[in-house]
């Protein structure tokens, strides 16, 4: 039954996750809603962001070559012409795409983002010219910046990757959450067993309570989720789900294990904050293992 709930459950996030955008830049490294940017009818979004920067990068080279012709050539009606050409074709894109890039960065010094970028995944950071990301490959560009350090050529390689290929990487992440799931609830059968191996000595016995409890919980969060995609929206759902899981969990403790109803409440508290913890910690590093293998 768990692993019936599971494939529903992984369905919906994979319909929540399906309009998710990613962020590298600037002191984030994280999923999240699509953001976008419009300037006279222009829109640039995270999910095009990579494009809409070689699109950029395209212009600035092009008033590179304007400005390096020959002095006869610069007559007052060319500029004229080349600048209304800018204005008309590139400068809204150039205006998106840095209101969106500033918006994504948690950088308070001010600087142009068109001219350097930030990668920022974990502890590492990486800063790049912003013509160099969006026209070198990635190992052109760890032997330009000589990025001798592990995590600096894997944070440029799989970034670049990453950003090119924005679904590819949402949809693995999501693929690996049963897996994480399971790892959560195979370390916090453990915690049960540390608490009750002298009342229950096979920890399978706690990993079966566990796969019970959680079939219901994913059970409705899949049913919470399924409402509010499709029928109308649900304010506090993630309350709502906590809220029943105390509820399933505590008369569960109390009749499995035999605790008093005091000792089974204030169990139970102690193991929910436990077990969301873990799961933050377990999401977080799932998110980082997918990056490092994409």
């Amino acid at each position: 039954f768990f692993f019936i709930v599971m494939f529903f459950f992984l369905l919906m996030l994979s319909r929540y996750f399906s309009n998710a955008s990613l962020n590298i830049f600037g002191g984030n490294f994280q999923i999240g809603g699509e953001q976008s940017y419009t300037f006279h009818q222009v829109t640039v979004t995270k999910s095009n962001l990579y494009e809409a920067l070689q699109r950029c990068m395209t212009a600035k080279q092009y008033r590179s070559a304007v400005d390096s012709m020959p002095a006869q050539l610069k007559t007052e009606e060319a500029l004229r012409m080349q600048d209304s050409i800018q204005k008309l074709i590139n400068f809204p894109w150039e205006n998106a795409t840095s209101m969106l890039l500033n918006s994504m960065s948690e950088s308070e010094t001010p600087h142009n983002p068109l001219d350097s970028l930030q990668i920022h995944v974990g502890v590492t950071k990486v800063t790049l010219s912003t013509q160099d990301f969006a026209t070198l490959e990635p190992d052109s560009l760890i032997r330009k910046y000589q990025l001798d350090e592990w995590l600096e050529k894997v944070t440029v390689r799989q970034g670049i990757k990453a950003i090119r290929d924005q679904r590819g990487f949402i949809n693995r992440y999501v693929g690996s959450m049963g897996w994480t799931i399971l790892s959560a609830i195979a370390l916090m059968a453990l915690v049960l067993w540390l608490f009750y191996r002298k009342r229950n000595p096979y920890y399978v016995e706690h990993f079966i309570f566990l796969i019970h409890q959680q079939a219901g919980t994913y059970l409705m969060l899949t049913i919470a989720m399924a409402i509010n995609s499709y029928l109308f929206p649900l304010d506090g759902i993630w309350l709502f789900v906590l809220g029943w899981y105390f509820l399933n969990l505590i008369p569960g403790i109390h009749r499995f294990y035999g605790d008093s109803w005091g000792w089974a409440i204030f169990k139970g508290l102690f193991f929910i904050s436990l077990q969301f913890i873990m799961l933050i910690l377990l999401f977080l590093a799932t998110l980082l293992f997918v990056f490092a293998i994409f």
